[in-house]
Formats: structure tokens, C-alpha cells, sequence
């Protein structure tokens, strides 16, 4: 599981600066990037005719990183978390595009607009694992699926401001 967690960290900051790096690659790596969260959500789990509602909250996973008690939960915990970092930094670069911003140039993305969208593409995913039972529609995921998204946005927003 740590094996993992570290080539989530690592795919994520390499996807990160390559984007900072490389402006026009924003719409073929986000491309990429949501073709492979719709795959390791619905497709790797192996998980398949589950189903069920999961209403359990997040608290149990802050209460273990507070008191350093980590785990494969918390290790799963840190996994969804850092599953929609890419989006949080993606969206407002795509958003920041000159291409997209044909009516108000310069403008810049709003943080609740995107951690809005960050939960609502998180629910869409939710849904789906209850819908087409491929896993369990769980409450705490959304909580930390939308963490990420907000990471991803403070990292976009640090990084705009340094150029």
C-alpha cells in the first residue's frame, strides 16, 4: 500500500510541474488524467456487483493522522486525497487558458467554483460505484476528494503567483 501512495505522490507533482512547465500539454494531460481516475475507479478495484451506501465520516482518519496511528485505511485515506489534487490544479489552468477566457480575459478562477466542482466530479464518481455496483458510494470520500481538489487549487494558486 505504501508502494502505492508513493507513486501517487510522485505521478502527481510530476504532473504538476509538467503542466507548469509546459502550458499547452493542460488539455491532453487533463484528458489523460480523468481517463485514468475513471479507470482506477471503476476498472482496477477488481471490486465488481458491490454496491451500498458507506455513511461513515472522515473523523476516524484525522483522529489516526493526529495521533500517527497510520494503516491501509489512512493509507487509502491519503490515496483519495491525493487522487484529486490534479484536478484542483488542472481546472483553473484550464480555466486561466487564453482560449477559454474569450470574454473576460485575465479573469481568474474562483476557489468555491472549483472545490464546487472538485465535490461535484467526486459525487458523479460516488454515484456510479453505488449505480452500476463497481463499489460503495462513500460519504467520507467525498469529504477527502474534495480536500484534494482544494491542495491542488492552493498549489495552482501559489504557482500563479510566482510567475
Amino acid at each position: 500500500m505504501y508502494t502505492k501512495l508513493f507513486i501517487s505522490v510522485i505521478f502527481t507533482i510530476f504532473l504538476i510541474l509538467l503542466v507548469y512547465k509546459r502550458k499547452r500539454l493542460i488539455i491532453p494531460i487533463t484528458v489523460a488524467y480523468l481517463a485514468i481516475v475513471i479507470y482506477l475507479v471503476a476498472f482496477s478495484s477488481g471490486r465488481i456487483d458491490m454496491g451500498g451506501i458507506s455513511i461513515k465520516f472522515p473523523f476516524p482518519f484525522f483522529r489516526a493522522i493526529l495521533s500517527h496511528q497510520y494503516g491501509p485505511t489512512t493509507n487509502r485515506s491519503f490515496l483519495n486525497i491525493i487522487l484529486f489534487i490534479p484536478f484542483g490544479y488542472l481546472l483553473p489552468a484550464i480555466i486561466s487558458l487564453p482560449i477559454v477566457q474569450k470574454s473576460k480575459p485575465d479573469s481568474k478562477p474562483r476557489w468555491l467554483m472549483i472545490v464546487f466542482a472538485g465535490f461535484a466530479f467526486s459525487l458523479l464518481i460516488e454515484t456510479s460505484q453505488f449505480i452500476f455496483r463497481f463499489g460503495v458510494f462513500e460519504l467520507d470520500d467525498l469529504v477527502k476528494n474534495t480536500i484534494g481538489t482544494v491542495i491542488g487549487y492552493m498549489i495552482w494558486r501559489g504557482l500563479e503567483r510566482n510567475q
